[in-house]
């Protein structure tokens, strides 16, 4: 038996004495920092692994008779010269992007990805095919118990971080999920702890408060950047001419990432070994989800039909609207046909929307018709899958999906940091352990629960007060979109005036943008649209230079 691991602190690997083939091994515990592991046994076959949210993910081609699997898309790119999926980069332009199973998408032609908890069987004879190792768990525990277990888990991946870096940088935005990580590490005995604060220019957002506190109860050496100067919009003298490089899985909205992780890279380019923790997925695994209703509806909770009327009357939602979200028995299978037969404008009451499987997608109006039907394509292509339910509980489901998200634009993200800068990305809350323990929160106590994230709270340090799960307000950052746009609209403007390689391709009516860029979004949403259709275009300009 041979492992080659990667990316891992300790390669050291200790195996059964009767262990003989791949099938028989546990690699979990390998792949938590975030390497993907190849395992080959006497029999000739393969086995290759990644992380269970995507942090690590296995990607696989052929070139010719050989089969080809890496870590990284880029490597493969560079091996076999594969065309850019004219589908996959509708998906980009879109806001689908971020939902399952549109998430998972791979911008080349011939190139694979390994479904996460998932992993690559390679035979001796060439078969290639996927086994699954990791699966969703069932909400079936109480806080109680689930509070203690989960305080652990947090511990001890914060902890493992003292022998293994120089220095940590904790990201600290005065949200729940980074001021918890934050206070778990003081409770570790970190003594030198850096935090990054990105303030907004939004005089309603009070996060600055709750991140100036933490950071002096921790004692924290406290770095805050203007979060405008943050956004890739700002940036696009240093990124754009290179931007293929910059995001080798092609262009998405993990673009938005670029300039901090640049400037975390030179913050600390003088450092060897840096971990920059950050509190993505943190959010979905522990707040309130748009299928909460339905799945407390759908359970076995006594007086829980009941509980979602009430809360349904608290929110102002029509009783005519709960009655849909709770009677909504559709599949993903059935979402993802409505999606391709065109029912694309989400519909006003997203609490109605909130129980579907796969929600409706909002196309942008400068779309082509070719261009809409590229998009029906991948979702028929999406329907034929097997495993388009996650848990078929929906709450469970919708939160899988999440974190599979989230793993994905932290594995881009590490990518984008400056070569050699000796940083790496800490997610801990999609550690695969975190994660299995979190996902077992019962729905009843999700949904009835006094604090903000609940689970979250009762799993907290000691030394971090409870105050901070009883805020009423949470920080968010569309007035940044509309400042962003606004100075943005003559630069989209004048780069398409130049040629577009969208326009060439037949993918969006450029009469229809320009209109578009006139136009006023009461809600953002089309000023999102523009930007990310900038960002694809300067990908594609990137990208054709290479060629």
């Amino acid at each position: 038996m041979v492992i080659f691991p990667s990316g891992l602190q300790d390669p050291s690997v200790t195996l059964p004495a009767d262990c003989r083939c791949v099938q028989e091994l546990d690699l979990s515990s390998l792949v938590q920092d975030g390497g993907l592991v190849i395992a080959c046994d006497s029999s000739g076959t393969i086995r290759a692994q990644g992380s269970a949210s995507g942090t690590s993910a296995v990607f696989w081609a052929r070139r010719g008779d050989e089969i080809l699997v890496s870590d990284r898309q880029e490597t493969l790119f560079r091996r076999t010269r594969p065309e850019v999926s004219r589908d996959e980069l509708v998906i980009r332009l879109t806001e689908a992007q971020m939902d399952f199973p549109f998430s998972e998408g791979i911008i080349w032609t011939g190139v694979s990805m390994v479904h996460p908890g998932n992993w690559l069987r390679i035979t001796a004879d060439g078969r290639v095919d996927e086994v699954s190792w990791w699966r969703t768990p069932d909400p079936i525990d109480a806080v109680e118990s689930l509070s203690p277990v989960l305080h652990d888990a947090l511990v001890e991946v914060i902890d493992s971080l003292v022998d293994s870096t120089d220095l940590l940088s904790m990201d600290l935005s005065g949200g729940l999920d980074s001021t918890t990580l934050v206070y778990i590490a003081r409770q570790c005995s970190m003594d030198d702890i850096n935090t990054l604060f990105f303030r907004t220019a939004d005089p309603a957002n009070h996060d600055h408060f709750w991140s100036d506190r933490a950071a002096r109860d921790v004692r924290s050496t406290h770095k805050i950047c203007d979060y405008v100067s943050m956004m890739v919009e700002e940036n696009w003298d240093r990124f754009s001419e290179d931007l293929f490089a910059w995001m080798p899985e092609g262009p998405s909205d993990d673009a938005r990432y670029l300039a901090l992780a640049d400037e975390i890279g030179r913050l600390y380019e003088n450092s060897k070994s840096v971990a920059h923790v950050n509190g993505h997925g943190g959010d979905e695994l522990f707040a309130a989800m748009p299928a909460m209703a339905w799945s407390m509806a759908h359970s076995h909770v006594r007086h829980g039909l009941r509980d979602v009327f009430s809360w349904s009357q608290v929110n102002k939602f029509r009783w005519s609207a709960t009655l849909q979200h709770v009677r909504r028995h559709e599949g993903p299978v059935s979402d993802l046909l409505r999606i391709a037969r065109g029912v694309s404008a989400r519909a006003s009451d997203m609490f109605v929307e909130g129980a579907r499987w796969v929600p409706a997608m909002r196309l942008p109006k400068y779309l082509t018709n070719e261009a809409r039907d590229n998009f029906s394509k991948r979702a028929l292509q999406y329907a034929e899958r097997a495993d388009l339910m996650l848990h078929h509980d929906r709450t469970s489901h919708q939160v899988r999906g999440a974190t599979l998200y989230h793993g994905t634009l932290v594995r881009r993200t590490e990518q984008m940091l400056p070569s050699g800068s000796g940083v790496r990305l800490v997610s801990p809350y999609l550690d695969d352990r975190v994660v299995a323990i979190a996902m077992r929160l019962r729905i009843e106590d999700r949904f009835r629960a006094d604090v903000i994230k609940p689970l979250l709270a009762a799993a907290r340090p000691e030394n971090m007060p409870i105050d901070y799960f009883q805020r009423h307000d949470k920080g968010e950052y569309s007035f940044e979109t509309f400042v962003a746009f606004s100075s943005s609209r003559d630069r989209i403007r004048s780069l398409f005036s130049e040629g577009s390689v969208l326009v060439d391709m037949g993918l969006i009516d450029p009469d229809v943008l320009n209109q578009e860029l006139s136009a006023y979004s009461p809600d953002g949403l089309v000023y999102e649209d523009l930007l990310r259709v900038e960002m694809v275009e300067r990908w594609l300009r990137s990208f054709s230079a290479t060629r």
